[in-house]
């Protein structure tokens, strides 16, 4: 499969919220919830706000 800069960069920036998120939820026991987008301006949004969580992530480790 050919490489492609645009999906590098994804698969890049996913991994990083991705630990970033498991970060929280083991330190804080904290999610982030998040959207992103482009309005109909062509003008790009991002929203974040954290959730609560009332179990502890850390018994999910493998």
């Amino acid at each position: 499969m050919e490489s492609n800069p645009s999906s590098d960069l994804f698969a890049e920036l996913f991994d990083e919220y991705s630990a970033w998120s498991l970060g929280l939820a083991e330190d804080y026991n904290t999610l982030p919830r998040s959207i992103s987008g482009v309005n109909p301006k062509g003008e790009q949004f991002f929203g974040l706000t954290f959730l609560s969580c009332y179990f502890s992530f850390r018994s999910f480790k493998p």
